[in-house]
């Protein structure tokens, strides 16, 4: 079987699905809108992302938006959660 079928096969059995419901047009970016989509949809406490037109929003509406360098800062300094990553 090829790798790319048992990657999408695994990932399908622990992987949480959204249905986006709340829409969202927020991020100067229109593209990174998706991240912000899936991390309100899904009640994330955090989004961790390299992406700068994200970062600039945080936080947003309560979700955290951090880089993964300050994702790694000890937990004590951070709230912990579900974490949705960006591009």
């Amino acid at each position: 079987m090829e790798e790319r079928t048992l990657f999408l096969r695994q990932l399908t059995r622990t992987a949480e699905f959204f249905p986006i419901i709340h829409r969202v047009q927020e991020c100067r970016d229109p593209k990174d809108d998706k991240f912000l989509e899936l991390a309100l949809n899904g009640r994330a406490d955090v989004i961790v992302t390299g992406d700068a037109d994200l970062v600039a929003l945080n936080p947003w509406r309560g979700i955290e938006i951090v880089t993964a360098l300050d994702y790694l800062q000890p937990k004590a300094e951070r709230s912990g959660g579900l974490v949705c990553l960006g591009s």
